[in-house]
């Protein structure tokens, strides 16, 4: 089942550390990353509806920094087009090992879609992206 939909930044250090200033001046309060360090770039939930609490425990994860996660986010930014992850474990999940998959959709500064690979990935913002559970979806 579609556990949401939600919004991941892309962003290097300098635009991660003025996303968290966005945020807290926002009235978001602190708004932390997971995980904690360093990197070229980072794909942080911003936000994730409907805010439960599984969906309010996912806001701050670094979908970037998860090898399947950022080939496919990868992939969406450089072709411009949705891509599905393979197999993954939904943050909202917890330790429980249920399969589940993320659909990302890449949203680029401007209203068209920068025509080439370059350009797509100077110009991108960050990714609408859609978590579900494989199990549920193949039954419906």
């Amino acid at each position: 089942s579609v556990t949401g939909l939600g919004f991941s930044a892309y962003v290097d250090p300098a635009g991660l550390a003025d996303l968290q200033l966005r945020m807290r001046d926002s009235d978001q309060g602190i708004y932390s990353i997971r995980p904690r360090g360093l990197r070229p770039h980072y794909g942080p939930i911003v936000y994730l509806q409907p805010l439960n609490p599984e969906n309010l425990a996912a806001v701050g994860f670094d979908m970037y920094s998860e090898p399947v996660r950022q080939a496919a986010m990868r992939a969406a930014m450089e072709s411009g087009q949705v891509r599905l992850t393979g197999r993954v474990r939904l943050v909202q999940d917890g330790a429980k090992d249920v399969p589940g998959m993320l659909m990302y959709i890449p949203v680029y500064q401007g209203v068209q879609t920068p025509s080439t690979v370059a350009a797509r990935r100077q110009s991108m913002k960050g990714w609408v992206y859609v978590p579900f559970r494989f199990e549920h979806m193949v039954r419906a």
